[in-house]
């Protein structure tokens, strides 16, 4: 069956369908295939390597988001006569898949380039629509030739010299560089034309590891232009040396120059050298970090990839003045805290990089945020020992001496006695330093030493008969913190209670002061008129006066003392309240 017959009876019917088909196509292959937003700039950059057989070109395409539409790119070359005769243009494809906006592309003519012809390129891009040309760009063969490297280092403001055939150069060719913006460079040619020299420009965004291109350009007045790349620098950073010589632990070097990269750079060839290591550039550097350089005194400088510099002045870290070293306590015990006055350990001294030691017995340092500082003495031997803290860079030595002494006790000098009464043990005892006698956890007496080799406490209710009483001190570890440590050795005291023996007067109203006397009665721990507490004055460990309070009533109530170990102690008699 054929459609004639059907065209021909429905003519407007089957116009309809096929406009609508027309149009449904059309909608269909504008979905697969979108228009460019932004269309793909083409840019012709400078050649470089030319030879009779082959030239470098490089190029570029200026918005990297129209990659994915190039379906070919390459190259246009075209040459122009002595006569002025233009040739035919070739296109030279490269390829259809444009994967990074930087192109660097070796042409290789099928006839050597002759010395009597301008050559003219220029970079294109296809996209399925549209062909997009650069500029194009001349270049000669033969008159400019280069004998120098294309890659060099340099510092800004160092003079470069290039090795060539620069005959063919007059004031219409310019040097010129690009940071930013275009950059005019003055050079200048020796007298037997082959050597071209100029100063590496001092831009204040230069950094270290940057590459700068440097290029030789000339227009024509036809707008074409000549660009041929005659330099490609690798600028070096230039440190200067730091103006301060001396410097605290806790200061920062600072270092100051030009073409310094930022700390986040990842070029790490500019490098620092401080005494015995090299580190990273870095604008400033704390003086504790530097935990790897031997020696208080050292020198400073830098490498850059080329250079290796080391200034002449020398730098030194100052420690702390040992003369104000000094200890709390000239002697201690084992596993004791000992107090050292003088300095702010952190100030000149990193905590877990440092080392403190007794005549070189290692020791705990214990706090170190404040003066005066804590060390432990650790379980050492007996013995006269010199403090000694180190770091890297220098180390004190205590000019006392420390004693440690193994604890022990000998004899007491009575076995009893009344509360208040003063017991003398003799031993191995320090003076300043602080002993415990303890009967309980609740009951115990701190004593500080008053003499060397002898022990002066006074007796206490909690040391009566069915007390063992023990002595001992605070020993301290880093891990566990304080601790008591005891003797093996008890005690043969045992106190006798305090006495209650009189009161006067016996009466009186409100307000009467009343004198109370016994052995030890001042060393109660409470003070009763009936059943109400009193407040006393001491006096002394014997005498004790209070103040009658007012009552509701008059009449005989009774006076009493409470013991530490909470026993009632009455005298004879009634108190009369008037």
């Amino acid at each position: 069956m054929t459609l004639s017959p059907l065209i021909s009876r429905y003519p407007l019917i089957y116009t309809l369908v096929a406009i609508l088909f027309l149009f449904t196509s059309c909608g269909k292959e504008k979905a697969e295939t979108p228009a460019l937003t932004t269309p793909p700039v083409a840019i012709t950059g400078a050649f470089e390597a030319i030879s009779k057989n082959s030239i470098v070109f490089n190029a570029s395409l200026e918005n990297q988001n129209n990659l994915d539409q190039i379906t070919e790119y390459g190259f246009i070359v075209y040459a122009i006569n002595a006569q002025q005769v233009k040739s035919a243009e070739q296109e030279i494809r490269i390829g259809q898949k444009l994967n990074d906006q930087k192109v660097r592309y070796t042409y290789k003519p099928t006839e050597v380039f002759e010395m009597n012809q301008t050559y003219y390129y220029c970079f294109y891009v296809k996209t399925q629509n549209t062909f997009i040309k650069g500029k194009f760009n001349a270049f000669e063969l033969n008159k400019l030739q280069l004998e120098s490297p294309s890659e060099v280092m340099g510092m800004a403001g160092e003079t470069l010299q290039l090795r060539g055939d620069f005959s063919m150069l007059d004031s219409s060719y310019l040097l010129r560089t690009y940071v930013d913006q275009s950059v005019r460079i003055n050079y200048s040619i020796s007298s037997d034309k082959k050597t071209l020299s100029f100063k590496i420009p001092q831009l204040s965004k230069l950094q270290h590891g940057q590459k700068l291109e440097i290029k030789l350009e000339k227009r024509y007045s036809d707008g074409s232009s000549y660009s041929q790349l005659v330099a490609n620098i690798r600028i070096l950073g230039k440190i200067e040396p730091p103006a301060l010589k001396t410097y605290n632990f806790r200061d920062k070097i600072r270092f100051l120059g030009t073409a310094l990269p930022n700390s986040w750079e990842s070029d790490k060839t500019l490098q620092l050298i401080i005494g015995n290591i090299t580190v990273p550039y870095q604008s400033e550097i704390d003086i504790s970090s530097l935990k790897e350089v031997k020696g208080s005194s050292f020198k400073i400088g830098y490498k850059n990839g080329r250079d290796s510099v080391i200034f002449s002045d020398t730098y030194q870290v100052i420690g702390p003045d040992v003369n104000k070293l000094s200890f709390e306590l000239t002697a201690v015990h084992p596993n004791t805290l000992f107090i050292v006055n003088g300095f702010y350990f952190y100030s000149y001294f990193e905590p877990d990089k440092s080392s403190v030691n007794l005549g070189g017995h290692p020791i705990d340092l214990i706090s170190y945020d404040y003066n005066p500082m804590s060390f432990t003495t650790r379980n050492i031997p007996e013995g006269e020992y010199t403090l000694q803290i180190k770091n890297n860079f220098y180390q004190i030595d205590s000019k006392q001496k420390l004693v440690v002494k193994k604890f022990d006790w000998q004899s007491i000098d009575k076995k009893t006695a009344y509360v208040g009464e003063y017991v003398t043990l003799s031993g191995n005892f320090i003076k300043g330093f602080s002993y415990v006698i303890y009967a309980s956890e609740y009951q115990y007496a701190e004593i500080i030493c008053q003499e060397d080799g002898k022990l002066r406490f006074k007796a206490q209710s909690f040391m009566s008969e069915g007390s063992t009483l023990k002595i001992g001190y605070y020993v301290y570890s880093k891990d566990k913190g304080e601790e008591l440590y005891f003797h093996n050795k008890e005690i043969p005291f045992k106190s006798n209670e305090i006495t209650f023996d009189s009161f006067s007067p016996g009466s009186g109203a409100p307000g009467t002061v009343v004198q109370l006397k016994g052995r030890g009665i001042g060393l109660a721990v409470d003070y009763m008129i009936g059943n109400m507490r009193l407040y006393p004055q001491v006096k002394s460990d014997d005498e004790v006066t209070i103040i009658i309070p007012i009552f509701n009533a008059k009449g005989k109530v009774k006076l009493s003392v409470v013991t530490a170990n909470n026993k009632i102690i009455q005298p004879e008699g009634y108190f009369e309240i008037l």
